[in-house]
């Protein structure tokens, strides 16, 4: 049996090079202002969100009995799987939540930018310790010092009638704006 997570890491950034060339596609189009703020956010959340589910799933994969490892030592079901999962599972959580607030930052809620950065300090509190263990918490944590600088670059208040506008940096249809504002 192949040991289909041995190239966890490059199928992460792979998706990393795929969301970021999206990303810069939407802003050559024409995406600006708190557009920009939003769809970067988003690009934080999703970046966070599917690189910690490979992170979760690769951990599982490994602890099931009769899967190949290439470490040199077996993963058992200890503290230290309980903590790679629950650290996984803690950040996806605060990925899907930078993911919606982007969503309605990019529509206009005001208070959204507040969400996005709780969200992002925490995500920072939780990565910048591991830097020195984990090379990969470099690259979100770099992420995360963007997220906010964005995010105070891009301050300016929405007017009325631009909120209804689509969501187009952030791949939505026009109904999510209209969805969003009116709850």
């Amino acid at each position: 049996m192949i040991d289909i997570f041995y190239y966890a890491d490059f199928y992460a950034l792979g998706l990393l090079l795929t969301l970021e060339t999206i990303f810069i596609a939407r802003v050559v189009r024409g995406v600006r202002g708190r557009r920009i703020a939003g769809a970067w956010a988003y690009f934080f959340g999703t970046f966070i969100t599917v690189a910690l589910a490979f992170h979760v799933a690769e951990n599982i994969w490994r602890i099931i009995p009769g899967t190949p490892v290439t470490d040199a030592v077996k993963p058992e079901y200890d503290f230290r799987f309980y903590a790679l999962v629950l650290f996984g599972a803690v950040m996806i959580v605060q990925g899907v939540s930078i993911m919606k607030a982007a969503r309605s930052l990019a529509c206009g809620a005001d208070p959204a930018r507040g969400a996005l950065v709780r969200h992002t300090l925490l995500v920072l509190a939780l990565v910048v310790p591991l830097i020195p263990i984990q090379i990969f918490a470099s690259l979100i944590t770099v992420f995360g010092v963007v997220n906010l600088a964005a995010l105070a670059i891009f301050r300016r208040r929405v007017d009325a009638d631009e909120r209804v506008i689509s969501v187009d940096a952030l791949l939505q249809p026009k109904q999510l704006c209209l969805k969003i504002n009116k709850a």
